[in-house]
């Protein structure tokens, strides 16, 4: 055989095993769909995707959330990421670890989901993942990773109800002497939706919890509670309290912080509210589906958190739920990631009194521990001043914060916030219809002046004017909390009776 044929033939071998070995590298992973399925007539108790972890009696039953660590085909950031939350599992000693979701975000995910779960295996801590909208996107599937989720020993993670949307709707009950204290709700936000306007067109955006996910949870909460109370009655105090894991924001944490966001959509949480900071706009889906609303009337979940936007950390509560973004953990990936702390969300229920302590951990950036009580009563126990709506609808109401003479604005949902604006030589208020999407400044509400400060100075000397007396704060909170004070005198004079 001539040397030309005879590297012909090498040639030829090594694509041939160069083809079969990209063949077996690039092949996609997926999973088998599990029947186990739902419906709102089945009794609650002994479905798989309902798990039990047990809180020591005596002790505080700490949770740690771990997010967007985000593994990439970078190994120096991956190793990075992971050393991290093994750092901050050693350091917090957690009786359970939740990764609320974008745990690898990559085309091999197959090779990247098993560091994760090599990492947290080695810590030899329960732990819990959801997903992200980034985890689906390589060529291992969500059912293929949850199914290497489940041989995890220490994993408590189950793929839910086969005939729910998403992947990973599953509940763990935090228990002590036989009675579950804290339900924990874990869901899939998803990824992305398609979104129409009407007109035939459509786009694609962060998809949101879809209305069976609803259906689900408020089936569970019922479930629960009457199972260990003999009925569902949250006015009576059986309901069990729960707490909710997923990626993706809510669009009522952009609804909560609008009074305190620039221009730009970017501001700190007033410290009567939370904790924390917007440091990027939040990225929560266009459509809201309603599960914050079934939170509120079922009065059981007072705590969610979530991932997703890494830059922010804000912990903010609203219509006495709090919200929570976990700090980022880990630096990757480097194309998108523009976080200014790496670090991790410390979740404490306390032993005394089962009450829920929300903290952040921060290993990079900033050099501070920001922490709070994560009780809405501050809210709900302020007194109150009705305001009534000039077609005698439904009542909005006034709370008054801890500061005395400084007012919030705390509406039923369908009626979200009062908005200030300066026209026609008067200060007169609207509403902004639930679901909208308004300027996140106040000032861009005003009549245009030279610049943001102008508009700020005009409306303090309208309202000087009018003989308003003005509160010692500074900028818009301090604007948005005069002009609730007037419009709580407007409502007064009027004997609580006549339109505003």
């Amino acid at each position: 055989m001539s040397k030309g044929k005879k590297a012909v033939i090498i040639i030829a071998a090594i694509v041939v095993v160069l083809a079969v070995a990209a063949g077996i590298i690039l092949m996609p992973r997926h999973g088998k769909t599990v029947a186990d399925t739902w419906s709102p007539y089945d009794t609650y108790g002994g479905q798989k995707w309902i798990r039990t972890i047990e809180k020591q009696p005596g002790k505080d039953f700490k949770i740690l959330q771990i997010t967007d660590t985000q593994l990439y085909m970078l190994p120096g950031d991956n190793k990075k990421a992971l050393e991290l939350t093994k750092e901050l599992v050693t350091e917090e000693k957690p009786d359970l670890v939740v990764l609320t979701g974008d745990n690898v975000s990559a085309l091999f995910t197959d090779w990247l989901i098993d560091d994760v779960i090599d990492c947290m295996e080695s810590l030899g801590v329960p732990w819990a993942p959801v997903f992200g909208n980034h985890d689906g996107e390589g060529k291992a599937d969500l059912k293929w990773q949850g199914e290497q989720f489940m041989k995890a020993e220490h994993c408590l993670y189950q793929p839910g109800p086969s005939n729910l949307t998403g992947e990973g709707n599953y509940i763990i009950n935090v228990t002590e002497n036989g009675k579950v204290i804290q339900s924990l709700i874990l869901m899939d936000s998803g990824n992305h939706d398609t979104y129409g306007d009407g007109s035939g067109e459509e786009t694609s955006a962060y998809a949101y919890i879809h209305y069976d996910q609803i259906e689900w949870y408020k089936w569970a909460i019922r479930s629960v509670s009457a199972q260990q109370y003999g009925s569902f009655d949250p006015a009576g105090g059986k309901v069990v309290e729960s707490m909710a894991f997923f990626h993706i924001a809510l669009p009522e944490m952009k609804e909560a912080l609008l009074p305190y966001l620039d221009e730009n959509g970017l501001g700190e949480v007033p410290e009567h509210l939370g904790f924390g900071a917007i440091r990027e706009g939040i990225a929560c889906p266009p459509l809201n589906s309603g599960l914050f609303d079934a939170m509120k009337e079922l009065g059981s979940t007072k705590n969610i958190f979530f991932g997703h936007d890494h830059a922010n950390d804000a912990s903010v509560v609203y219509e006495g739920i709090r919200m929570t973004y976990g700090v980022k953990t880990g630096p990757s990936p480097k194309p998108w990631n523009d976080a200014v702390a790496y670090g991790g969300t410390r979740i404490t229920l306390k032993d005394a009194d089962h009450s829920v302590r929300v903290e952040h951990i921060y290993k990079g950036g900033p050099e501070k521990i920001t922490s709070s009580l994560c009780s809405p009563s501050a809210l709900s126990s302020s007194p109150k001043q009705q305001i009534i709506r000039a077609d005698g609808k439904q009542p909005r109401y006034a709370h008054q914060s801890d500061r005395v003479g400084q007012f919030h604005i705390a509406l039923p949902s369908a009626y979200r916030r009062l908005i200030a604006r300066q026209g026609g030589g008067k200060l007169f208020f609207c509403e902004r219809v639930a679901r909208a999407e308004p300027s996140n400044s106040l000032a861009d509400r005003m009549p245009l002046m030279p610049g943001r400060g102008e508009h700020l100075r005009g409306l303090r000397n309208h309202l000087k004017r009018i003989g308003l007396r003005l509160f010692p704060l500074q900028g818009q909170d301090g604007i948005l909390n005069a002009a609730v004070n007037h419009l709580l005198r407007a409502a007064q004079r009027a004997g609580n009776s006549g339109a505003v």
